[in-house]
């Protein structure tokens, strides 16, 4: 059947051609709405990269050798085989034709020294402890503590980080200096000392008395105690050199009475929890905030920091009172207290170690901190261990070329002084008038994994270690040959690369 075609007026075919434009339009829109938030999602999905470390025969490396090797030498405390850790370093030296020399001292300590002499007698001093912290539980870690596993970027096993990974960099570094027969303009010296974990009087300690001809010879000094904050293995935080550190003071208090030491102990925790009336900033402190203040993320923090002794004056703020721990004991002398425990001839005895600013006199933080009202008939063994009252110099050659090195190798990071407000290490007795050292950690590794040392599973990443060894080789050749060293390992970045 025949259908007559509609009329449609103007108005008419002007409304319907503008409904089509708006449809056509919307569709257009509602598309690229569509793309766009593909393509949103898209960024924020995870893509699949293989990890630079997929398909590394890490054991193929020399450097790598030697750390696996030197891990599964036993020389945890207590009753560390230093002897053996010794021997082992001595080993390896003597291959290259390097004179070494051992020192045992009974009990399983032992110290080792070699020297590659150059034109100046005052020498760097690549200075190792052999020993490592204990393994209370050895049923507690993934893989053995002592057998220097690889699995996939990690070497397992305790000292892996504290501190026979540096010990090896520094020997591979003093090696590669022999091997390269460059004429030096500075001695250098490789020190590993024993006893560093229970108090150093058989390695540090017994160095510096009983050798004067090694000691007259040291200039400066390179050895742990440097931090590396990190976002990840491409953003660095903060690279902090170690160049001061608390004072430590040992005392034993003894009783007739439990409950008599369990108060004091008690005391003792809650003035730890309690803001301190007054704090005092030091120079050393001050020169660490004042660089280690910018690279904080919070705003008020960076404020706070950026005007270390105008802190002095308001102890009680509030914003002062948030900073995180490690950094409000910087400000103030601290006296931690251990657990107390049944003494050997009868009795009870408790352990407080006092952290002394420097500049800091032990009696009278010991009278602030121990207040005789408080210690009334408790007997006192004052342990002495202060070290150096001060720090290194920043302005100091050593401490330049070390920034230098670090920034030669990662031109971003922010790099800067750091100071140890808990942790101490050989340099405390090292330091002098005339003798410098810098804790210098050079191992680009995930934050984490420094959270293991001295607990179960320690680890170092290979990756971060070998390139490490790269930063380490440099420095050591740039002080001392005033060179750079005839090649560097280049870490691979992708799957290609390998």
């Amino acid at each position: 059947m025949f259908k007559a075609k509609k009329i449609r007026t103007p108005m008419e075919r002007r409304r319907r051609n503008s409904a089509r434009v708006s449809l056509y339009l919307s569709l257009a829109l509602m598309g690229v709405v569509v793309f766009l938030g593909a393509q949103y999602l898209k960024s924020l999905a995870p893509t699949y990269e293989a990890p630079p470390w997929r398909g590394v025969d890490f054991a193929k490396f020399e450097e790598v050798r030697w750390l696996q090797e030197y891990l599964q030498v036993d020389t945890s405390q207590p009753n560390a085989d230093e002897v053996a850790g010794a021997r082992f370093l001595a080993g390896i030296l003597e291959a290259e034709g390097i004179e070494v020399q051992i020192e045992e001292l009974g009990d399983g300590h032992a110290n080792l020294w070699a020297i590659l002499e150059g034109k100046n007698p005052r020498a760097l001093v690549l200075h190792n402890h052999i020993d490592t912290d204990p393994i209370p539980v050895p049923e507690a870690w993934r893989r053995p503590p002592t057998s220097g596993d690889i699995e996939g970027p990690w070497i397992h096993g305790r000292g892996s980080y504290d501190m026979k990974g540096i010990a090896i960099a520094q020997l591979v570094s003093f090696i590669e200096l022999k091997r390269s027969g460059l004429p030096l303009e500075r001695s250098v010296i490789f020190l590993a000392t024993g006893s560093e974990e229970i108090g150093s009087d058989y390695g540090m300690k017994w160095i510096l008395s009983q050798h004067p001809e090694l000691v007259g010879r040291f200039w400066g000094m390179l050895s742990e105690g440097g931090a590396l904050e990190n976002r990840s293995l491409t953003d660095l935080k903060y690279w902090g050199i170690e160049f001061a550190q608390k004072r430590w003071v040992d005392v034993t208090l003894c009783s007739a009475s439990r409950e008599r030491l369990e108060i004091l102990q008690q005391e003792l925790r809650e003035q730890d929890d309690t803001p301190p009336s007054s704090i005092r900033i030091t120079p050393e402190v001050a020169a660490f905030f004042k660089e280690y203040g910018p690279t904080r993320d919070l705003a008020s923090m960076r404020e706070l920091l950026a005007d270390p002794y105008g802190l002095e004056k308001y102890p009680a703020l509030i914003e002062l009172q948030e900073l995180p721990k490690f950094l409000h004991s910087m400000m103030h002398d601290e006296a931690k207290p251990a657990t107390v425990i049944v003494e050997t001839k009868g009795g009870f005895e408790l352990a407080v170690r006092f952290y002394l600013l420097p500049g800091s006199r032990f009696e009278e933080a010991r009278r602030t901190l121990l207040p005789e009202w408080l210690t009334h008939g408790v007997d006192f063994t004052i342990h002495d261990e202060l070290g150096y009252d001060g720090g290194s110099p920043l302005d100091h050659p050593l401490y330049q070329q070390v920034v230098r090195s670090l920034s030669a190798e990662y031109p971003d990071a922010p790099i800067g002084p750091y100071f140890l407000p808990w942790t101490a290490t050989d340099s405390r007795f090292v330091r002098s008038d005339t003798v410098v050292a810098y804790g210098l950690s050079p191992f680009l590794v995930p934050l984490p994994e420094t959270l293991h040392i001295g607990r179960p599973n320690e680890r170092l990443n290979l990756l971060g270690y070998l390139n490490g060894i790269n930063v380490f080789r440099r420095l050591v050749f740039e002080l001392s040959a005033g060179a750079e060293p005839p090649y560097l390992w280049d870490p691979p970045k992708r799957e290609e690369d390998i």
